[in-house]
This record gives C-alpha cells, structure tokens and sequence, in this order.
C-alpha cells in the first residue's frame, strides 16, 4: 500500500471547513490526499490549530495557512498547475492575507452561505467537577 502524501488538518467545529474537506477529498487524487479533524491531532509547536489550516506532508514538514491550501489544491486534478503556479514567495504574500481574512470570518462566511455550523460538546469525562 502506497502512504498518504500529505494530511490535512481541518476545524471538525466549522461547517465551512468541514465542507471545504470533503470537496478536497472527493477530487483529490487517489492516494495523495487523506483529511482528519484536527481536533484529534497534536503537533508540537502549534498551540492552536484551530486558527490556521494545516497540513503534514508525508515527510513530516508541517503547512499552514496559504501555503496548506496550495498545497492540497495539488492533489486536485484541475487545479494542480494553479497551485503549483502560485506556490511560491510571491504567491504566497499575496494569497495569505486573503486566507488569514476568510478564516478569521469563516462562521459568518459558512452562515452566509447557508453551511450549518458544527459544535462538538465535551465528553462527560472532560468537564471538572464542580467543588464545593
């Protein structure tokens, strides 16, 4: 069995990356492409993966922002050769503003486009008790 060239890390909470993963996955390339939420991940380094897209190359370099979501439209057929277009140092200081703006207002982007919003609820093994 051939590895997984990369993994993405999405937000599970959010509607709008949630459907943005499986649109991702249901063109991606066989293979190259698997998604996980990353609210079951860890990275070191990365405090909070809830702010930024990430993505774990095969060979373990870790993607975030732009350069992830250049690097996950590769395994996209038709547009692999955008990506890899603009998967550069100019590319990237003009697309990350654009990123950085779209998941800062991604609830109200995904409300807008009328994506239902995901809540996980805590386990019940995970709140503290209440003392007295």
């Amino acid at each position: 069995m051939t590895p997984i060239a990369a993994t993405m890390l999405y937000d599970a909470d959010c509607g709008l990356c949630t459907a943005a993963a499986a649109w991702l996955m249901r063109r991606a390339r066989a293979g190259e492409l698997e998604a996980k939420p990353l609210q079951t991940a860890t990275l070191p380094g990365a405090p909070d993966l809830t702010q930024t897209l990430h993505l774990v190359t095969g060979a373990g370099h870790v993607l975030t922002g732009a350069r992830a979501v250049l690097a996950a439209a590769r395994t996209v057929p038709r547009w692999g050769a955008a990506a890899r277009l603009a998967d550069n140092r100019a590319g990237h200081a003009l697309l990350e503003p654009g990123y950085r703006w779209i998941a800062r207002h991604r609830r109200g982007i995904g409300s807008a486009l009328g994506i239902k919003q995901v809540c996980s609820v805590p386990e019940t093994s995970a709140v503290p008790e209440a003392r007295p």
